[in-house]
């Protein structure tokens, strides 16, 4: 039997009076645990760091924290755990570029991962699978399979799947349409803020917007080095790298800056024009304001945090080694950045605002990239803590998942035992956590869980 969380009546009652007495019942708890969880949302100080100023967290909620649906359709139900290979998808290794493996989608609903599958012929590629597993079901579909794919994003509305597949760009409609292809050459596209458009970028041609059917493509951009599209929240413009006439040689392309597109206009502008280098991936802090960017080629792998208010760039550093890891805090506009030693929160200029020393010893046996990921409201830092090294190994213990409030207070173990687990992604309303473990270091067992976290 499926084990479930967050039970609600599923059968019709049939007399009326005993339908209001338990409607009053209801009523009157909705009200009390209302109150009690308003009482126990406040901000609160810094414990770690008294010298800073305390991070003001949005406030809680409570619809939201107990993970009911914005349709009204009623709580949530998440599986305590999904098999995949029990629901038919059959994978020997997870991509783990996604979330750590697993995307949620906006509605906490489903998670879209994929995987490859081996052949027993040595001289064979391996095909990618491409699924989507449903929380409240436990059932899994195979959305797509082929060479290399890669999961990107979902749409706002959470009913479509943007991913690579090998160098094309597809969309899938997790209904059962077929899978489109946007692209014949690009790895990389994102949903408009209403989901109703995709910007993507093709290789050495620029970037490109089309509807999310598939219709009216219109190119934006037009030089080779054009890369990476990241909608503004209004819709109208994009964000990008932007290609700046010079070819570095040695394969590493062209020399790249920042830049902004109005899709309105077609007007294209360079923002900082100072700041040049080779990029791969960015994402916002503050929403058309403060930008975290991954960048980098042979001269090593860097992180800033750009503000285009300000013009002010902040050096996280090097970062090759996975010495660091970083996490969003969008709730506040803050990113954490985390190494064995401690934990610091930058708001957009760059500023420490907070921190706290990390409270486990850590020495050579131990991961120092703990793959923190911030809550949705911004209250709590969620985090693998364990050995390194291949689970595989009978030596290696694992990881176990852990939760901690954000000013290093309230540490909490969230699983009994070590397991492979990959970094965990967070239910919208925070009161879940979602992690894919590889049980016992076999190939092609692979588990979704689904876990409570403590509310207090």
């Amino acid at each position: 039997m499926t084990e479930v969380f967050n039970m609600v009546f599923e059968k019709p009652v049939k007399f009326n009076l005993l339908k209001f007495v338990l409607a009053g019942v209801v009523l009157t708890l909705l009200l009390v645990g209302g109150c009690a969880f308003s009482r126990s949302g406040g901000s609160g100080g810094n414990a770690g760091d008294k010298g800073n100023p305390a991070i003001n967290p949005r406030p809680d909620k409570g619809s939201e924290d107990q993970d009911k649906s914005s349709t009204g359709s009623g709580n949530l139900r998440f599986v305590r755990e999904i098999d995949l290979l029990k629901e038919g998808l059959h994978i020997d290794s997870l991509d783990y570029a996604a979330d750590g493996g697993a995307l949620i989608s906006p509605d906490s609903r489903k998670v879209a991962l994929s995987g490859f599958k081996y052949s027993a012929d040595e001289g064979t590629e391996p095909e990618s699978r491409l699924a989507v597993a449903d929380l409240t079901t436990g059932k899994v579909q195979v959305v797509d399979t082929g060479p290399f794919i890669r999961v990107l994003e979902w749409s706002p509305s959470s009913g479509k799947i943007l991913y690579r597949k090998f160098e094309s760009l597809y969309v899938a409609d997790i209904n059962g349409n077929s899978p489109l292809e946007i692209s014949g050459s690009s790895y990389h596209g994102s949903f408009s803020p209403d989901g109703k458009m995709i910007a993507y970028s093709e290789r050495d041609n620029g970037i490109f917007t089309v509807k999310a059917d598939g219709n009216d493509k219109k190119q934006v951009t037009f030089k080779k080095g054009d890369w990476y599209p990241v909608w503004y929240p209004d819709g109208k413009n994009l964000f990008y790298f932007a290609d700046r006439d010079v070819n570095l040689g040695d394969g590493a392309g062209q020399l790249q800056g920042l830049g902004r597109v109005n899709l309105e206009t077609g007007n294209r502008e360079d923002i900082l024009s100072d700041e040049t280098g080779k990029y791969r991936r960015a994402s916002w802090v503050v929403p058309g304001k403060v930008l975290h960017i991954n960048k980098g080629w042979d001269d090593g792998y860097f992180e800033i945090m750009v503000n285009l208010e300000t013009g002010k760039i902040t050096d996280l550093g090097e970062n090759s080694e996975n010495n660091y890891s970083t996490a969003i805090d969008r709730a506040n506009g803050l990113v954490y950045k985390a190494d064995s030693k401690r934990v610091v929160a930058l708001d957009g200029s760059g500023n420490e605002v907070s921190s706290f020393p990390f409270d486990k010893p850590v020495d050579d046996r131990f991961l120092t990239n703990f793959g923190y990921s911030v809550s949705p409201d911004g209250r709590l830092l969620a985090y693998l803590f364990g050995e390194k090294g291949s689970y595989a190994d009978s030596n290696i213990k694992g990881r176990k998942v852990w939760v901690v409030k954000y000013d290093g207070t309230g540490t909490t173990e969230l699983t009994a035992d070590y397991g492979d687990f990959t970094t965990p992604v967070w239910t919208r309303g925070s009161s879940h956590l979602v992690t894919t473990e590889q049980k016992g270091g076999q190939e092609s067992k692979f588990v979704i869980r689904v876990t409570p976290v403590p509310s207090s």
